[in-house]
Parts: structure tokens; sequence; C-alpha cells
């Protein structure tokens, strides 16, 4: 598989589209979406057009350059590999948040379990309020939690 198929097959799943979302989404036909993910080639043998290139830069939200470093190496050239920097202006907090949480507890899970590590903080409870996880402190109000605090309570005036 080449670098612009895997490229293109791991954004369809991370953003849960199909083929036919990435062709609206790039402005591209579905014919030209399925030539390039359906292809069972190991290499491309041209460059797509311009405006393919930077369809596809849209619909990922990388820079052209991203996607012409991927086709280079998909026809056999000698480059370093892209590095791909996603804009995230676009997405919501909550989004970013929602996947930093389950980031950090994913590595949690790698590293052992919270019980390792000793009992939950404060800070722990707000950062779970602000992001939704489970395990928020049963007065429900730990959203207002300030660091000063160790009971898990918002300050009272």
């Amino acid at each position: 598989m080449h670098a612009l198929r895997r490229f293109l097959e791991e954004g369809l799943e991370r953003r849960g589209w199909s083929q036919a979302t990435l062709a609206r989404e790039s402005g591209l036909s579905k014919q030209v979406i399925n030539g390039i993910v359906g292809s069972e080639r190991t290499r491309l043998d041209r460059m797509p057009q311009d405006k393919t290139i930077d369809g596809l830069a849209r619909a990922f939200e990388v820079d052209g350059d991203v996607i012409r470093a991927l086709i280079a190496q998909s026809m056999g050239l000698p480059v370093a590999e892209p590095v791909v920097v996603y804009d995230a202006s676009g997405v919501a907090d909550s989004d970013l948040l929602r996947e930093l949480a389950h980031r950090l507890e994913s590595r949690a899970q790698a590293s052992g379990s919270r019980s390792d590590h000793g009992p939950a903080s404060s800070d722990d409870y707000a950062w779970a309020a602000r992001v939704g996880l489970p395990d928020q402190p049963p007065t429900g109000a730990a959203a207002d939690v300030s660091p000063g605090h160790d009971d898990g309570r918002p300050e009272t005036p």
C-alpha cells in the first residue's frame, strides 16, 4: 500500500468518514477517491492533478505540501517522512478536551491502574468534570474547584 493511500485510509477511519463523505468534503468525484483509496497498487504511476491535491488537503485540513510529499513517497521518490500537522483551530474545545482525556486515560491504563498512583486529588476531579469523565466527585460541583482546595468542593464566599 502506498503512503497516500495509507494516509487517506487512516484519515477516513479517524474521522469516521466513508469515501463518499471524503468526496463531498474534498470536492472531488467518488471515482477519483476510489481510484486512490480502492487501488491495490503499491506505487502511484503519475502525479495527481493540482485539483486533487488541493481537495485532499482541504478535506484533511493539512497543507498541500503534505499531500505532495505523500505522493512523491508513493511514486518511489526519496523524501523525508512527511510530518502531518492538523489545523485544530476549527475544532470545538469540548472535542479537543475529550480527545485529550481519552489519550491520558489510555496512557494511564497502559502504565498501570490509578490505584498504583495514589488516590485522586481535587485537581483530578476538576479535570474530570471539565471533560466529562465518569469519576466526578459526588457534589457535582467539581468544575468550580480551584487548585487551592483539597476537599473537592468550590470555595464559598
